[in-house]
């Protein structure tokens, strides 16, 4: 810093040797106060840096504490805006939204107003074309799918009336009234996945998880009723046949009941899906006949054992035990 100007009517007198230490008095006096000026100067401006660094710090915590905000709020934002993609792709999938059956909570008890943010979401979709039971109505197509969010351990009873419900909405209506041409009754229609559902289990007893699909087709009690007496009448006749077949071998003793060759079996068997297990018993009775007729490889086999026991019996010479 320049040192200050010198007070006005201040005259300097360079006279000789004492002028000169007059002079020299004045500029150490000077010296004196510049250095007294620099060092406050130098006091203010750490004062004035500790100022401004204090507010940078109450400025960065208010910030901070919007950052927060804006954190939190961000959060939520995004959250939500997860969740309407995830709507916008199940839209995009052919998938309509259905609601929610009943009501349904998070962890802190908080209400779940998403289908899709519940804890079980069921998928049901038609296996046929149902329009016929509420004409015109799109939900009843072939192909659609509609998901419903529900509480696990809601009864599907609850989601079956809500997927009803849902289904009736999209139903046109008759010109000039307000009732709906046809609506979807649950008797006509029944639910699938795995098995039959029963409306009076829960989700767990259904062994159900989250994003299962549903199969819903036309009701078919009478027809599965009359493929169970079918099945039953194809066993009868099968047992029949085959204790007719048996009549009809040779049957050298009462005991064989028609088979006159006994097959060692060894090792394991391997059934259709590859497993392998232990034969409980070696030894099973056959009919050669039949054997042969069927494996040609198998009846050479029993064949040639005929043979070597037929010269084994004429090789063997009895004993003359009376001799």
């Amino acid at each position: 810093q320049t040192p200050p100007p010198l007070p006005e009517g201040t005259i300097i007198e360079r006279r000789g040797r004492g002028g000169r230490e007059s002079m020299d008095g004045q500029n150490d006096e000077q010296a004196n106060e510049d250095a007294a000026r620099r060092i406050q100067a130098e006091m203010w401006a750490a004062d004035r840096a500790a100022a401004a660094a204090g507010d940078d710090a109450g400025g960065g915590e208010n910030n901070g504490g919007g950052n927060d905000e804006n954190a939190n709020g961000g959060g939520d934002a995004a959250e939500n805006n997860a969740d309407i993609e995830e709507e916008d792709r199940e839209r995009a999938r052919g998938a309509v939204d259905g609601g929610i059956a009943g009501e349904a909570r998070d962890e802190n008890g908080i209400r779940i107003t998403r289908s899709l943010l519940c804890p079980i979401v069921l998928y049901f979709e038609c296996a046929e074309d149902l329009t016929a039971l509420s004409p015109g109505n799109p939900m009843l197509r072939r192909g659609t799918t509609v998901y419903i969010g529900l509480d696990k351990n809601q009864k599907l009873e609850l989601v079956f009336q809500r997927y009803a419900k849902f289904v009736n909405a999209s139903a046109p209506k008759k010109k000039g009234a307000l009732s709906t041409v046809d609506q979807l009754r649950l008797i006509d229609v029944e639910f699938l996945h795995c098995q039959l559902l029963e409306a009076d289990n829960t989700v767990e007893a259904s062994a159900m998880m989250k994003n299962d699909r549903i199969t819903v087709q036309r009701e078919r009690s009478k027809e599965r009723l009359g493929r169970t007496d079918t099945a039953r009448q194809q066993r009868e006749s099968d047992r029949k046949y085959f204790k007719d077949l048996r009549q009809l071998l040779p049957n050298p003793s009462p005991e064989g009941l028609g088979c006159d060759a006994v097959l060692d079996c060894r090792g394991k068997l391997t059934d259709e899906r590859g497993l392998c297990q232990n034969v409980l018993a070696t030894t099973v009775r056959a009919n050669s006949v039949l054997i042969a007729k069927r494996c040609k490889w198998l009846g050479r086999k029993i064949a040639d054992a005929k043979d070597e026991l037929r010269r084994r019996a004429e090789m063997t010479v009895p004993s003359d035990e009376g001799g």
